[in-house]
């Protein structure tokens, strides 16, 4: 399990660089340029890609915190509101 999580990890770090890195001006201007639509094989890959990692939280998450999460995010005050 450890050998999965670690590369699970650095898949995931390794992406988020990418992203981040050299890639970020282009998913910018695919997905998030105000003056036109979403690329539409980009916008499929990046819904596909967030699908993939909330399924993963489900799996990784321990119930009891999913469960705190919603709870206390439904009652939980903003800070311009404290």
């Amino acid at each position: 399990m450890d050998v999965v999580l670690t590369d699970l990890t650095h898949s995931l770090r390794s992406a988020l660089q990418n992203l981040n890195g050299s890639a970020r001006p282009l998913l910018q201007d695919a997905l998030h340029d105000t003056d036109k639509l979403p690329d539409p094989k980009i916008s499929s890959l990046a819904s596909d890609a967030l699908d993939a990692l909330s399924e993963l939280r489900l799996l990784l998450e321990p119930g009891h915190m999913i469960l705190a999460h919603h709870f206390f995010g439904k009652f939980s005050l903003l800070p311009s509101q404290a």
